[in-house]
């Protein structure tokens, strides 16, 4: 279900997202997305990502076709998190015929999984405020810690909120946020 990615990926990251992410994101931006992907999924901008040693990088697979792509950082932590291993799902994006299929929840599972065998006592994401992840990631076990509204140029006004969303994984921390 996940092949990991190296530098050498690059190119097909930022294919991926330019054709991936404007069909499903469009109605948030006044250029349809354009923007955001020019500056956030360039291959320079993914090429700096690359250098950062916490970050992982991989493909989604299903059925033997890429779907989707995916990157997690390790000892991440949230704005004002309490003392405890993070691990953020920065990204998780499907194309648009991989949703609905499941795939999404058994990925986070696996990412789950992933950060407890790996002794992290939180895993955490951001999402949009409006749209149907939210209620995806609730329904998984996370709870809204936070918001904050994003600044990028030619966002729509009124749907520039992000959440941040923490589901406590370890032993020690399983009793949080019940």
């Amino acid at each position: 279900m996940l092949w990991r990615l190296t530098a050498k990926d690059i190119p097909w990251i930022a294919n991926f997202m330019r054709i991936h992410y404007p069909p499903a994101y469009a109605y948030l931006w006044d250029d349809d997305g354009a923007w955001y992907v020019k500056n956030m999924y360039s291959e320079e901008k993914l090429a700096e990502e690359f250098t950062d040693e916490r970050a992982e990088f991989y493909q989604v697979i299903y059925v033997d076709q890429a779907v989707g792509y995916c990157k997690i950082m390790r000892d991440k932590k949230p704005i004002n998190a309490d003392s405890g291993r993070y691990l953020y799902t920065q990204r998780l994006y499907l194309a648009t015929e991989a949703q609905g299929k499941g795939i999404g929840g058994r990925l986070m599972r696996l990412i789950v999984e992933h950060a407890r065998t790996d002794n992290f006592d939180y895993c955490w994401l951001e999402t949009m405020e409006v749209g149907d992840s939210r209620r995806f990631y609730e329904r998984l076990g996370f709870k809204e810690t936070g918001k904050i509204r994003l600044p990028f140029p030619g966002m729509v006004e009124e749907l520039r909120g992000l959440i941040t969303m923490v589901k406590p994984i370890s032993k020690k921390t399983r009793h949080q946020m019940l």
